[in-house]
């Protein structure tokens, strides 16, 4: 379970991050949409490849942009976006059908990234985030999502974690913000009225 302490520590961390993924995914998306729209590409078949275009662009924008003590990872297995700041990590994933957080799947690596210590050396300074991000089809409204997890968990069944929370798109409002700490399901206030294809694991989101 996090500690006020640790909560504390990764409010503080993730501040620079708040304007800047959520300019980033707006963006990404946007351009997406556009493509895929000037080509008719419209049908929900396509929105796996609409959601990787998007993180490839999200990518884009991110190596460009100012994220304070924060950088994009030069590593890039699967597309992934990855964000790295001393020991503290941050993978951008699309959020899962269903409210949820994706599972890592049976990959030996993501499976490593999920299982964040309860304790070690460095605590929580050296975790391991997921910011699963989420935009809305008739706002073009981005949500992000921070997640840090403890354990595995599979498709369709609830996630572990010990400390989940919505990142404001303001660094004064994070700083404002307060948590309880909570390893139970977490449910998000709005609907995903889209479908994906993928196995389940994080790798598909």
């Amino acid at each position: 379970m996090a500690t006020p302490d640790d909560l504390a520590y990764i409010k503080d961390a993730l501040g620079s991050l708040c304007a800047p993924l959520h300019r980033a995914v707006e963006t990404a998306a946007e351009v997406a949409d556009t493509h895929f729209t000037e080509w008719g590409m419209t049908d929900s078949v396509y929105q796996r490849e609409r959601t990787d275009l998007t993180r490839g662009h999200i990518r884009r924008i991110l190596s460009d942009a100012d994220l304070g003590d924060w950088e994009v990872a030069t590593e890039r297995r699967n597309g992934q976006v990855l964000l790295r700041r001393s020991l503290l990590r941050a993978k951008l994933l699309h959020i899962a059908p269903e409210h949820a957080v994706p599972p890592p799947g049976t990959n030996g690596a993501r499976v490593a990234y999920y299982r964040n210590p309860d304790k070690d050396l460095y605590g929580v300074q050296a975790s391991n985030l997921l910011a699963l991000w989420h935009v809305d089809l008739e706002t073009g409204e981005a949500s992000l999502r921070v997640v840090r997890p403890t354990d595995i968990w599979k498709f369709m069944q609830n996630h572990k974690a010990d400390i989940d929370f919505f990142l404001p798109r303001a660094d004064e409002d994070l700083m404002s913000l307060e948590f309880t700490p909570d390893d139970s399901a977490f449910e998000l206030p709005f609907d995903i009225d889209i479908e994906e294809e993928g196995n389940g694991d994080a790798s598909s989101w």
